[in-house]
């Protein structure tokens, strides 16, 4: 009886040192998912800055480069109207 007991404890006492390990391998895993998560964190900081500014150069340059590229496809478009057209409608 008692070493039934006696083995009982002991298994108790192990069963509570395994738990305690568990819980405590688990607090590690916790912590280092907290610095991950920090860094992490951090470096959506810095892409959101890094966005910030790629959208603010958009919105400047876009419009000017349209308005330029428009007034390229304008100029061929009147210089052939004003210039060539006469010529060509001379030929014919």
């Amino acid at each position: 009886m008692q070493q039934k007991i006696a083995d009982e404890q002991l298994s108790l006492t192990i069963e509570q040192r395994n738990m305690a390990m568990q819980q405590r391998n688990m607090a590690i895993e916790q912590r280092k998912m907290t610095v991950e998560q920090q860094k992490i964190a951090v470096a959506t900081a810095q892409d959101s800055s890094a966005m910030k500014s790629i959208a603010l150069l958009t919105m400047v340059f876009l419009p000017t480069t349209a308005l330029a590229v428009s007034g390229l496809w304008c100029i061929p478009k009147t210089f052939y109207a004003q210039q060539l057209m006469p010529r060509l409608q001379d030929d014919i």
